[in-house]
């Protein structure tokens, strides 16, 4: 898979397919008879900025891509997609209903609740990840009897059921890492306790090939003939919100309020785990609770102090889950009108090439046309100055303005556009 050091919701290969680049191209290979360099669509990608002085690295794309997802998101006050939110820290909330004999509730002794920075919650919880099968076969095929063995399949045994909590991992010291997950999957199915999964061959380049030096004329390409260029193994991962852990965490300026007596660690704070609890999962308004897991469930605790809290803690896993991946159409959860506003906004924002094909870069030169120009040699267009373009937060760039119209929409759908 192409792969780079910044994960992103939007993987490097997608990116790539959004925008119409050659894959095999795009992952640093190409061969003599299929997937050839020829013609104005002559370039392969490299892994870093270093290794060529032409077009924009693997490295720099997904830092482009990581900032407008985090830009979007912004906005929306949701992920595109899910993703694990740690140790967010806000101030326990204020209550104007006061009870001395509960202050911890209000006054309808009701516990009050927090609007975390991420809506659309899934679950409170923590990432964790596991092996099902370490250094896994990979089978290579040619199903189109074209000479070149373009499809990748690994099967492995597990007693799991939900195959979106199995992962592809390249076969190195990964440790649990998701730069190095291999994505997208053309599929993925569980039958008779065994997972089946299958990718594309360019996918699996052994990965130190990215990282070699230019020689005096170019990056070398990687020969997609040669069977030693392909990895024999990868890792197959269980990776899952892990509920068992502490998802809220309550926190007191001293932990003198609990221990009392001498020898306190007085400006040490105190804290107390727990759990928790939502109460919209659209708008991530949660409550935290004391609460201790046994038994296979988080059950209640007493409150360690008898004081409010000052500080809480939430880990959680939040975003929005793509209607193809709910419908099982896809493996994919992030879904492709999200996926298009973020290339979107990511091609806007280059300030390299991408490579030299005309057609990729057509769609490129017309997400960076500007605007607010009256140029006709550019193709932009003049839009009057009380037009949403001059109200768009991203930027007056084409790609920056049709982005802007699906985060504008989506807010409106959620009640906060303005």
């Amino acid at each position: 898979m192409a792969r780079a050091s910044t994960p992103t919701l939007l993987s490097l290969d997608r990116f790539a397919k959004i925008l119409g680049i050659n894959p095999v191209h795009f992952n640093g290979g190409a061969g003599a008879s299929v997937w050839v360099r020829n013609g104005a669509c002559d370039e392969t990608w490299v892994q870093h900025p270093w290794q060529t002085m032409r077009t924009i690295s693997r490295e720099e794309l997904a830092r482009e891509i990581a900032g407008a997802e985090d830009e979007i998101s912004k906005y929306l006050k949701w992920d595109v997609a899910p993703r694990w939110h740690m140790a967010e820290e806000y101030r326990w909330p204020e209550s104007y209903m006061r009870n001395e004999n509960y202050p911890h509730y209000d006054a309808r002794r009701n516990q009050p609740s927090v609007i975390l920075d991420r809506g659309k919650i899934i679950a409170g919880g923590r990432r964790a990840w596991s092996v099902i099968e370490a250094s896994a076969t990979v089978v290579y095929s040619d199903e189109d009897s074209d000479g070149y063995d373009e499809t990748a399949t690994i099967t492995s045994a597990t007693t799991l059921t939900d195959t979106s909590e199995i992962k592809l991992y390249s076969d190195v010291d990964h440790q649990g890492n998701p730069a190095w997950e291999i994505r997208p999957v053309r599929s993925i199915s569980i039958s008779g306790g065994n997972v089946t999964i299958v990718v594309d061959a360019w996918q699996l380049f052994v990965p130190a090939l990215w990282e070699a030096f230019p020689t005096a004329t170019e990056f070398p390409d990687i020969d997609i003939t040669q069977a030693a260029n392909y990895v024999a193994t990868v890792d197959v991962l269980r990776v899952y919100n892990d509920v068992t852990e502490v998802s809220s965490q309550l926190q007191w300026r001293s932990s003198c309020l609990i221990c009392g007596g001498s020898g306190c660690a007085a400006c040490s704070p105190a804290t107390q785990d727990g759990c928790l609890g939502i109460i919209n999962s659209e708008l991530g308004e949660v409550v935290p609770k004391p609460a201790a897991y046994t038994d296979g469930a988080w059950k209640a605790s007493t409150w360690d102090a008898p004081t409010r809290p000052e500080i809480i803690r939430f880990w959680y896993y939040s975003g929005n889950i793509g209607d193809n991946y709910k419908a099982g159409w896809s493996s994919e959860q992030l879904d492709d009108y999200w996926a298009e506003a973020v290339a979107w906004l990511t091609a806007a924002r280059l300030t390299r090439p991408l490579c030299s094909c005309d057609s990729v870069m057509q769609m490129v030169n017309m997400m960076q046309t500007d605007m607010l120009l009256n140029k006709r040699d550019t193709g932009a267009r003049f839009i009057p100055a009380d037009s949403y373009v001059h109200k768009n937060p991203f930027g007056f760039r084409y790609g920056e303005v049709r982005a802007w119209l699906r985060v504008k929409e989506a807010m409106r759908w959620y009640g906060s556009a303005t």
